[in-house]
């Protein structure tokens, strides 16, 4: 079986060496990382994260005795280095000191200690407040380095030399003065000498299942994982663990897809299917990959045996040419998204830092990797071929593999081993998909008349151009560099609330409800195949007074674009079957929500806004059987007058060929010459403070915040200001009492501008007080308009706005979403936006928190077990 599983290596080494050459091609380095050595031993990653303004976060990270007795100290080691004094000599303990600087902890509190670890985390550190935080926080660090490493218990500096610990820095920092400053630190502490660790050894295992039951629950939960050695050392840093990395991504989203398609036949309720892949680089635990799914609670057996069946499938049977192509391309668009954001989060580069120091990853450049997966140009033949071996390699019925369920049903292993085995035996027997046929009413619009462009005036938001054609259509174009790829965005003028017998809380499903149509003759679930082979991705969002189908494509593409879009607007027949499934599958997802944070958050949404038809926050018992006509006249209406809104263009593209293009298919698309209306929504949501109590599985607090603000520009950037203000505030909160923050805000345009704040608490400690935390959150919100907003926090904040604002502009997503809301919305939070932002006073958001403090207030607490 070893030598089964060292086939997966080998395939991948196979498939990589096709890309030329006869070696293996080495992976580029990350340099905007910079890393090394300090003069006693310890390493350091200092990243110069320029979209972070005025921000750091840092770590400790500690490689720590794994496997020895040192091991079952670890955590205790780690409150001791938090809890004691600092070298400050302020007094202040390493955990104080962070905490009084609003570093909030995290959800493990500030260390979180694993297998043969320890990493100490503090994120969003203010630096732009005061000068000398960082030196400040530089010493704290390495002192809590030296703290064991030069202890006097021989245990603990063999356990944490010197060349144990490696110090993170990301952040608007300078990387060469922060290297200069950490080395002279260094000189504190002598170098020390590491102790050999235990080596990797792959352990061969058979099959384990293992059952949970849970009478509480409505669904199960299945998990099918398997083992791998991991990649060995010598191939680290080339492109060997990352070919293999996706083609596992590719294995995932082709088994996923048909294990959901297997659920819709057999009426199989599924609240999700999902894939994990777990690389271990040149680390130190195995390979693991593992597919996941949360069905109906009597539906367990099916669901292990749909499992089973498709993952033996594919072991024995090659995917299909179509799955190939749309998992590749998905692989390959996660990853373009992902290195096109315009802001890195410094919690993103202290993450990749770890796993480098920890587990010997190579800091590798992910431009790189995207550029060895977009230049393959191996034969489909040989891709498929590939692909059923390496499947074929990984996954076995018997071997290395671990099935664990989760179900309020009686099931005990034996009967689960049975099961799968059953399933697996059916797998070759299975039927590959049928290829994707497309349909040729795609092409039905070309009876329709050209358009001409009756106007062109600039856009003066953006500098672009807007055309308007005869057919009433309107464009906006604004070009930029941005190497082939179109970004786009079609608004559709009014939103849900245009819906007038809309019943409580079924608006925020309408958006979904444009994917379950027959398009072009497919089903939804087809014609979404072919938007993806054709690499026309599109997404619906469809809130509560404006509609928006949007997504990013080539140039090259936009012949097909368009066509797609006009059989979206045109070639729409209801599917009923499409719907029935979407409601047992959605009702079910959302049950497994109660208990959650997502859970949690609906009910203080429904408790602030008691008795509103139009919230966009999905819960239960609101997708009736009438919805879907409601929604389908929704939509009938919005692409009848396509005059109403407007498509958004942002590429390199030149402009005479763009209007050529839109020429030839602004007529495919319907327009009317009536104005519509916005309907007046009446909505009055709770004033005053309001507390609700409930028993739940942890202690948390939940604390919705809301406030009637007119949404000028200038509010708009005091909101944000204000918005990262009290984030600062309260960030340590409760933290003395074991609780950490998530917080999200922003404003509301309708049906009334208001500046909305959602506040969660969880426990990071397991002997959380929620009753002080409560306490300590309300005197936290108090303070933040009673004069304790300094002027500097303020300043602060500003800078990082606006730097945020800037950074963002850079990238054409920006660009699409403020025309888009310049155009649909009526609103402008581009222009001059430096001057508004400096506008911002410190009084200006003390009123502001004022308010938040005073109005609408709900808290929802959630008292554990």
């Amino acid at each position: 079986m070893y030598l089964k599983n060292t086939m997966l290596t080998l395939l991948v080494l196979l498939s990589s060496v096709s890309l030329g050459g006869s070696g293996l091609p080495r992976m580029q380095d990350d340099k905007t990382i910079e890393k090394g050595v300090l003069p006693n031993g310890t390493a350091y990653y200092v990243v110069s994260n320029s979209s972070s303004k005025g921000m750091a976060d840092l770590a400790l990270v500690q490689k720590t005795g794994k496997g020895t007795t040192d091991e079952l100290s670890a955590e205790l080691l780690a409150e001791e280095v938090l809890s004691g004094a600092s070298c400050m000599g302020d007094g202040l303990s390493p955990e104080r000191f962070f905490a009084s600087n609003a570093v909030a902890a995290g959800k493990d509190g500030y260390a979180v200690v694993g297998e043969g670890r320890t990493v100490y985390r503090f994120r969003d550190l203010m630096l732009g407040k005061d000068a000398g935080l960082l030196d400040s926080a530089l010493v704290v660090l390495m002192g809590m380095a030296d703290r064991l490493a030069g202890s006097e218990v021989p245990q603990h500096r063999k356990w944490y030399a010197t060349p144990d610990n490696a110090v993170i820095v990301s952040g608007d920092v300078d990387s060469k003065e922060v290297i200069r400053k950490l080395r002279l630190l260094s000189l504190m502490t002598p170098a020390s000498e590491s102790s050999p660790r235990a080596s990797y050894q792959w352990v061969e295992s058979g099959s384990s299942y293992e059952v949970d039951r849970d009478q509480a629950s409505d669904s199960s939960v299945v998990e099918v994982c398997w083992r791998a050695p991991r990649v060995p050392e010598k191939y680290a840093g080339t492109v060997q663990p990352y070919i293999q990395r996706m083609y596992l991504a590719q294995l995932g989203t082709i088994a996923t897809m048909r294990v959901r398609e297997e659920f819709a036949k057999k009426g199989i309720p599924c609240a999700s299917a999902t894939y994990k892949h777990i690389t271990s680089a040149a680390g130190e635990s195995d390979e693991e990959f593992s597919v996941r799914v949360v069905v109906g609670g009597p539906y367990v057996e099916d669901a292990l045996e749909v499992i089973a069946a498709t993952m033996s499938s594919l072991s024995a049977l090659e995917a299909t040419v179509d799955e190939v192509e749309i998992a590749r391309r998905g692989v390959i668009r996660r990853m373009q998204s992902k290195l096109e954001k315009p802001v890195r989060s410094n919690e993103e580069y202290v993450d990749v830092c770890i796993k480098s120091f920890v587990l010997g990853i190579p800091l590798v450049d992910e431009a790189d990797v995207l550029k060895v997966y977009t230049s393959r140009s191996l034969p489909i033949e040989t891709e498929l071929r590939l692909m059923k071996d390496i499947s074929a390699s990984l996954l076995d019925r018997d071997m290395n593999i671990s099935v664990r369920c989760s179900t309020p049903e009686v099931l005990d292993e034996s009967r689960a081993r049975a099961v799968f085995a059953a399933g697996w035996d059916k797998g070759a027997a299975l039927a590959q998909p049928p290829a994707l046929q497309v349909s040729d009413t795609l092409k039905g619009f070309f009876s329709r008349p050209k358009a001409a462009v009756r106007s062109t005036r600039k856009d003066h938001l953006s500098g672009g151009q807007i055309w308007t054609f005869a057919s009433g259509l309107k464009v906006v174009y604004r070009r930029m560099n941005t190497s082939g790829r179109i970004y786009w965005s079609l608004g559709l003028g009014s939103g849900f609330s245009s819906i007038p017998d809309l019943n409580e809380g079924e608006g925020a499903f309408v958006e979904d409800l444009l994917w379950l149509y027959r398009i072009a003759g497919m089903d939804g679930k087809d014609f979404r195949k072919f938007l993806e082979l054709g690499n026309i991705p599109m997404e619906a969002d469809v809130r509560l007074s404006s509609t928006f189908i949007s997504g990013v494509t080539h140039k090259d593409n936009m012949n097909l674009l368009f066509r797609a879009l006009a059989a979206v607007a045109n070639e729409r027949e209801l599917d009923l079957d499409a719907y029935s499934t979407y409601q047992r599958n959605e009702n079910l997802r959302l049950k497994t929500l109660a208990g959650t944070d997502a859970g949690y958050r609906a009910v203080a949404d429904s408790l602030m806004n008691p008795g509103y038809r139009y919230s966009a926050v999905k819960s239960c018992g609101h997708l009736s059987e009438e919805l879907l006509y409601k929604a389908h006249r929704f939509y009938e209406e919005r692409f009848a007058k396509m005059n109403d809104g407007v498509l958004v263009l942002v590429g390199d593209i030149e402009e005479t060929e763009l209007k050529k293009q839109l020429q030839m298919y602004a007529g495919a698309f319907r327009t009317d010459k009536s104005v519509s209306y916005h309907p007046s929504v009446n909505f009055q949501p709770v004033s005053g403070w309001s507390t609700y109590t409930v028993d739940g599985r942890e202690n948390a607090i939940y604390l919705a915040l809301s406030v009637p603000l007119p949404l000028t520009a200038e509010n708009e950037m005091a909101s944000r200001v204000a918005a990262k203000v009290l984030r600062s505030v309260l960030a340590t909160a409760a933290e003395p009492a074991g609780m950490y923050l998530e917080m999200t805000s922003g404003t509301a345009m309708t049906p009334r501008e208001r500046f909305n704040v959602s506040v969660s608490f969880h426990q990071s400690d397991e002997d959380a007080d929620v009753m002080e935390a409560l306490r300590l959150v309300r005197e936290a919100l108090s303070g933040a308009h009673e004069g304790k907003v300094t002027d500097a926090l303020v300043a602060a904040c500003k800078d990082w706005l606006k730097n945020d604002i800037a950074v963002r502009m850079s990238h054409p997503q920006y660009w699409v979403d403020a025309i888009s809301m310049r155009h649909i919305c009526g609103k402008d939070f581009t222009t001059d936006y430096k001057s508004k932002v400096d506008a911002v006073t410190p009084a200006k958001v003390r009123g502001i928190l004022r308010s938040l403090d005073n109005a609408g207030k709900v808290e929802y607490i959630i008292s554990g077990k």
